[in-house]
């Protein structure tokens, strides 16, 4: 690259990859490692002890990435995201060495505290780029990444616990990180990369409060991505409990959970593209919705190893164009480009991540009380939302429709 060339938005594919790849390794063993660690002494059930402990990590994600949005305002986006693979490093190692259930959770909160904050970098150097194709394409190859990382981490973590048990899943995680720490040193530097501070500052023509008190920030938040990523737990928490209560070993569940991943990172780009080639942002979240809708009630209805892989299956078509064109959405709105994209992307993982930490509660509780009554709530609850998030953005388009008739 020439001087104060700036790098091509598709690179954040391999950084992004190599993150998910760390993540995903412990997919399917955290919630059985929690349940190992459990101590029958703790004053509530084994079902809510793993979700707690699977939260926290969720919860810090979410939070960290509102810090790392603000952090952006002051420090050079390569640094930022050399200090947070740091600090996910030291997460995952004090979580591997742990004895107990509170190490472990202490342990995860700190891997998501830095998890977050890589999430939020690495969304901001693609969501500043300059052209809307650099924008469009880099959240495309983002999600290629992803999926890619939860493939190849699933496979991963399913061959280390085979081979060196829970503590081991951890170790090798941390590795991935120091890899992802290599790769962005070579990578980045402060004239190939957006100028964070500036843009931030030049378009922050909105405030805080202005922004998330506008209609459509609230229909996106409370109407798609908090029940979209509450649905989530269907994948990264029911289902390894799920699998393992029908008898399923950790490697089965892995490999539903990899063929999740494959037909995410083999149709992702080409359904995004061709879907938002016919219709608006919202529409495709819409289908997307209706898809995790469904599987959710399916499931309800059709409680088994068979209905287990086909609404995972059902929610892999779906995610596999939600979180690209979720990002796009939320981004090209013209409060979000007065409020600022750095600041918009750091409010959207902030509320992503709190949404996902109550994904775990959700289904721990669907299974105490009635996974049939819970998953029918569920679903038809999610579709309703997304009813009203659908009158809500034809509400918008009656009324600008309106303005240039006047």
């Amino acid at each position: 690259l020439e001087k104060n060339q700036l790098i091509d938005a598709s690179s954040v594919r391999t950084p992004m990859f190599l993150g998910l790849t760390s993540y995903s390794i412990s997919v399917v063993c955290g919630p059985l490692f929690a349940m190992q660690l459990y101590d029958a002494s703790l004053a509530v059930s084994q079902e809510i002890a793993v979700a707690i402990a699977f939260s926290s990590t969720l919860l810090f994600v979410g939070i960290f990435a509102f810090v790392s949005g603000n952090l952006a305002k002051k420090v050079p986006l390569n640094k930022l995201i050399a200090i947070s693979c740091i600090i996910a490093i030291i997460g995952e190692l004090t979580a591997a060495n742990s004895s107990g259930l509170l190490q472990f959770i202490i342990g995860r909160s700190i891997f998501g505290a830095g998890a977050g904050m890589i999430l939020n970098v690495l969304d901001t150097m693609v969501a500043m780029q300059p052209d809307e194709d650099q924008v469009t394409q880099g959240f495309a190859m983002s999600s290629v990444g992803v999926q890619a990382g939860r493939i190849f981490g699933v496979g991963i973590g399913a061959t280390v616990m085979l081979n060196f048990g829970y503590p081991g899943v951890y170790v090798v995680s941390s590795i991935f990180l120091f890899l992802l720490l290599v790769t962005s040193l070579l990578l980045y530097d402060k004239h190939n990369l957006p100028d964070a501070t500036g843009f931030v500052e030049e378009d922050a023509g909105t405030t805080f409060l202005d922004f998330v008190k506008n209609k459509r920030v609230i229909g996106y938040t409370l109407l798609i991505v908090v029940p979209y990523f509450l649905c989530f737990g269907f994948i990264e928490y029911f289902l390894p409990l799920a699998g393992k209560g029908y008898g399923m070993s950790e490697q089965e569940i892995s490999y539903i959970v990899i063929v999740f991943g494959l037909i995410a990172i083999s149709f992702g780009p080409l359904l995004t593209k061709k879907l938002m080639s016919i219709f608006n942002s919202y529409i495709v979240l819409i289908i997307s919705t209706v898809v995790v809708s469904s599987a959710i009630i399916y499931y309800g209805f059709n409680q088994s190893i068979l209905g287990l892989v086909i609404s995972s299956l059902a929610f892999a078509f779906a995610d596999s164009f939600f979180q690209s064109v979720q990002n796009i959405y939320i981004t090209q709105l013209p409060e979000s480009i007065r409020y600022g994209q750095g600041s918009t992307l750091a409010f959207s993982n902030i509320v992503i991540g709190i949404a996902q930490t109550g994904q775990s509660y959700i289904f721990a509780f669907a299974m105490i009380f009635g996974i049939k009554s819970a998953f029918l709530i569920i679903g038809i609850g999610f579709l309703v939302l997304t009813v009203i998030f659908l009158i809500l953005n034809l509400e918008k388009k009656e009324q600008v429709y309106e303005r240039s008739s006047d």
